[in-house]
């Protein structure tokens, strides 16, 4: 079907709408086509677990039951392991090395390298993939690339792709569906970066129940979105009045800060693990001094009973690291978004999924390796997506 086509304009009488929820993770496009009595919707969620999840529909309006062949999906997916300067710069050449394969007997995809840019004469594997996996009651074809995408819009047929090399990856689900009279067909598309052998092998064995996967993804969903109340709960997000707008407003304020200052884990209540590990990143040479003094501390303590320990110490770098010491997290504290010579990460797990204490502060990347605490949310990140 055509639609959320600009080059359709004028073909269709067609209202397309772009919607956010309050907690502000989780954004709806819709574009409802008067002509084909038919509404297009898709909407993209984050879990901790999962990933980015892109969950589709299709609405008839027409009271008719109708044949209806449907492309969709994502283009332009970036393989694991480019470098950014490199995808900035010499995207043609990172073209070259893409590598886009379906694992055999299912509808997961891997987008990687087929080896790192290097010029020396050394190996260099690229071990880590980025991820695309469908859930869906239909039988459908999948598609790797966007080279079939002339032919379907002429009506032509399409075929499977199980392997791309050299191009940019795609991911499409093709399947002609029978919708009934005022019905509803859906389909969610699964999306993570990072994955090794092991995830990949659990990814597979978890698509063989497609229906327990299916609800394992939206729970996660449903406690990430859970663990973004909590959060904005802890910083008075939460303002509740006669005017709705106001409260809203107000919610997305806090948000934002939050975002750019970081929000303190446990208030000022700090972790003996996390103290002492950022002190070891930060100067090896005084945390090895004062070992005796990390080792005596407490499993939690406030930060003001830390600065008096620190005091009767007799040493003044041990005491400035205490005050410098701050346990955020959910915050980037690093320039301008806007500018785009700016980067940074919110990172709020590590790479085993313990929960994270970090930020990013400009010219320094401050890092603070947590064990146990709070759950915390991950963020949606932007994908270039169109739909066919």
């Amino acid at each position: 079907m055509g639609t959320l086509q600009p080059q359709h304009d004028g073909r269709f009488d067609v209202s397309r709408d772009l919607y956010k929820n309050v907690v502000g993770d989780k954004v709806i496009f819709e574009e409802e086509n008067r002509s084909l009595s038919l509404t297009f919707r898709y909407s993209w969620e984050s879990g901790s677990r999962f990933g980015f999840v892109r969950r589709s529909e299709l609405i008839d309006h027409s009271g008719k039951v109708r044949s209806v062949e449907i492309l969709d999906g994502l283009q332009n997916i970036l393989p694991h392991s480019a470098p950014l300067q490199a995808l900035q710069t010499r995207s043609a050449l990172v073209d070259a090395y893409k590598w886009n394969e379906r694992v055999e007997g299912t509808t997961l995809a891997l987008f990687t390298m087929y080896a790192k840019l290097s010029d020396r004469a050394e190996p260099a594997e690229a071990l880590l993939a980025n991820t695309v996996f469908s859930l869906d009651s239909d039988p459908r074809y999948i598609l790797l690339s966007s080279q079939q995408i002339p032919a379907f819009r002429r009506g032509e047929a399409v075929e499977p792709e199980t392997l791309t090399r050299g191009v940019r990856g795609a991911y499409f689900i093709h399947k002609t569906i029978t919708l009934g009279a005022f019905d509803t067909n859906e389909w969610l598309l699964v999306l993570d970066s990072g994955k090794d052998h092991a995830d990949v092998v659990e990814m597979r064995r978890a698509l063989s129940r497609p229906d327990a996967l299916r609800e394992a993804v939206l729970a996660d969903c449903a406690q990430n979105r859970q663990a973004l109340f909590a959060l904005m709960g802890a910083v008075d997000g939460w303002q509740f009045s006669q005017d709705e707008a106001t409260s809203t407003h107000h919610y997305a304020n806090v948000l934002f800060n939050s975002m750019r200052g970081g929000v303190f884990e446990q208030g000022y209540l700090l972790r003996k693990d996390d103290v002492a590990a950022t002190a070891h990143k930060t100067n090896q040479q005084v945390f090895f001094r004062n070992r005796a003094f990390f080792d005596a501390l407490p499993e939690s303590f406030s930060h003001e009973s830390l600065i008096k320990r620190a005091e009767q110490e007799d040493d003044i770098q041990l005491l400035r690291l205490c005050y410098e010491y701050l346990p955020l997290t959910f915050g980037r504290r690093h320039g301008d978004p806007s500018r785009p010579w700016n980067h940074y990460d919110i990172k709020v797990r590590d790479r085993e999924g313990n929960p994270l204490l970090a930020y990013q502060a400009t010219g320094v990347i401050f890092f603070r390796l947590g064990g146990t605490g709070a759950e915390l949310p991950r963020l949606p990140a932007f994908f270039y997506c169109q739909v066919c």
